[in-house]
């Protein structure tokens, strides 16, 4: 939330290809009116933050690093039968 509660960042996760990403996006900015209304239905401030979507691609980052490091052992495995 910004300092004035007028502006909200919502970051989300998709673990998919690209293309589910996109939809993703899409489907959350075409729900975004009926998602601001609900925030501020529940919320009791003076006016209802605008809402902004953005991808969090630290949990894609996670597992691309988790899969370089199974190559690496992989790698690894046959140098220490050796």
């Amino acid at each position: 939330m910004s300092a004035d509660l007028r502006c909200a960042k919502v970051f989300f996760s998709v673990l998919g290809k690209e293309e589910q990403c996109k939809k993703t996006i899409e489907a959350l900015e075409s729900s975004m009116g009926f998602i601001r209304k609900l925030v501020g239905d529940r919320l009791q401030l003076r006016f209802t933050p605008e809402i902004i979507f953005r991808e969090d691609k630290s949990t894609q980052q996670s597992i691309r690093i988790q899969e370089l490091l199974e190559e690496i052992k992989k790698i690894d495995e046959p140098k220490k039968d050796n």
